[in-house]
């Protein structure tokens, strides 16, 4: 058997010799054989990719079948992480060189070659996390991650992040959570102070939080307290904003948003489609459908709000915008629009609605189609409202963005001169360019225009169905409404992409 077994392998070394030699005379160079661009090492190369797209085809076809047995695939979530030899088989060359990590093929950078890592970066594969961590329901983690260090509930998470304690770089979320929260079980959020903020990545897979309350008498309230990392692909379908109990002291700028009270970091693809009907009785509140604050550096991008949000303050004043309550200079608001209702009706002094933000952030490709309405009792001060940002100040910038929403300023008083389309006040140095709008109510384009160069930037139709008809002119970021999804008016490219 060693003789046979000898000579096969004298006569495979005879063969490549002779085709080397066979390519050589054909004047075929040594470097073109075995070099960098090799006829080799190109076809080594078309194996591996072959074997690796074959890997990813049988990882779809396992999800697919796991989908139709359980008719939700949130119950399969279990082989969506670890090792793959439930794809490739247990005697397989690839398992120790590749993983699954949250459905995705990843590849384990201590296993692989250079050249095979190069090969999996082109075709867009990634290297493996080895410090992640997920969040489940208490049944699940019960049932199929049991003894797994890197696992937990929503609340574990939480309390991790909170206690100074969490050490992983991404967090999944695997399956749509309930929170059952109530008027009388509110939420303590992820990230409770800027001590403690939560700095990692977490990618919510699209899935959903149900049942979400958030305390209004509390400091800076969110599924996230305060966040300086990156949140995305995670939906607040449900839930609530609260007072418990009369409040005895005054409250100054406290940001609420359903997602996130105050925001330092990036925010993707997350949506609000929550409705608030709440009375404040004291303090300032800054409330907005996704982030209450947006601090310098926070990047706001392919969100949106469906909720309707009715806030009713009797002293001092509130903002209340459909996506960013206020933001400061430095903070970018990109790619995102507004379909609920915003009403702030408001005893106290300079209040203001919006259905996108207001203040002094960078507001790009953004559109309203809710109705706005402010109503203030006290006629000493101004009064904000808009569509797209109520009281646009300092460095703000407002480009390509687009509204078609009712705005409406209800005072005991003849003007109700920021009341605007586009934005509500902008200052001296502000830069609005590229708007398109339908005014009503007496509003303005732009409700009080102190800008320096006050030359425009926005065009306004008497009847808004024009505006279905300015998709090319609104730039890149728009494309046609060819579904019905917004009634024909121009959608964003990212929303056809779902």
């Amino acid at each position: 058997m060693k003789k046979g077994m000898k000579h096969e392998g004298i006569t495979l070394i005879a063969l490549v010799v002779t085709i080397v030699v066979l390519l050589i005379l054909a004047g075929i160079s040594i470097d073109a054989i075995i070099g960098d661009n090799s006829i080799i090492k190109n076809a080594k190369k078309a194996v591996f990719v072959t074997d690796i797209k074959s890997i990813e085809d049988k990882m779809q076809i396992i999800y697919i079948g796991d989908e139709l047995k359980n008719e939700n695939s949130e119950n399969s979530s279990s082989t969506k992480f670890g090792t793959i030899e439930g794809v490739t088989g247990e005697k397989s060359k690839y398992n120790d060189k590749l993983a699954i990590e949250n459905g995705k093929l990843v590849y384990n950078s201590e296993k692989v070659s250079k050249e095979e890592k190069e090969w999996l970066e082109e075709l867009g594969i990634l290297a493996m996390n080895n410090n992640y961590y997920l969040v489940m329901r208490k049944e699940t983690k019960e049932n199929k991650f049991q003894g797994k260090e890197n696992v937990g509930t929503i609340e574990d998470f939480r309390d991790l992040v909170n206690s100074g304690s969490f050490n992983y770089n991404i967090v999944y979320l695997i399956e749509d959570i309930d929170l059952q929260g109530s008027d009388n079980n509110t939420w303590i959020p992820i990230g409770n102070n800027v001590e403690h903020a939560f700095t990692g990545i977490f990618d919510g897979d699209n899935h959903k939080i149900n049942n979400l309350y958030l305390n209004m008498k509390e400091d800076n309230q969110g599924l996230f307290g305060y966040n300086a990392g990156t949140i995305k692909n995670i939906g607040i379908e449900s839930g609530g904003m609260v007072i418990k109990e009369a409040e005895t002291t005054e409250r100054i700028n406290v940001g609420i948003g359903f997602l996130v009270g105050v925001n330092s970091g990036t925010i993707e693809k997350c949506y609000s489609n929550v409705d608030v009907n709440v009375s404040i009785n004291t303090g300032i509140r800054v409330i907005g459908g996704i982030v209450g604050f947006a601090n310098e550096g926070s990047k706001i991008s392919k969100c949106y709000n469906t909720g309707n949000i009715s806030i009713n303050t009797i002293t001092l004043y509130s903002l209340v915008c459909g996506i960013v309550g206020s933001c400061n200079p430095g903070a970018i608001i990109e790619c995102c629009y507004n379909v609920g209702n915003i009403m702030n009706n408001a005893e106290g002094q300079n209040s203001r609605a919006s259905g996108i933000t207001n203040g002094a952030g960078n507001i790009t490709s953004c559109y309203n189609i809710g109705s706005i309405t402010l109503k203030q009792k006290n006629t000493e001060t101004w009064p904000v409202s808009a569509g797209i940002c109520a009281q646009c100040e300092g460095r703000g910038e407002i480009h390509n963005c687009y509204n078609i929403g009712e705005t409406k300023i209800e005072i005991d008083r003849e003007d109700t001169l920021r009341n605007g389309s586009i934005a509500g006040y902008a200052d001296t140095i502000v830069k609005i360019e590229n708007c398109y709008c339908w005014c009503s109510n007496g509003a303005n384009a732009i409700g009080q225009d102190d800008r320096t160069d006050s030359s425009g930037g926005v065009t306004v139709y008497e009847n808004k169905e024009d505006i279905k008809n300015r998709v090319k002119s609104l730039g890149t970021d728009y494309k046609a409404d060819t579904k019905g999804k917004n009634h024909g008016y121009p959608i964003l490219v990212w929303q056809d992409e779902d």
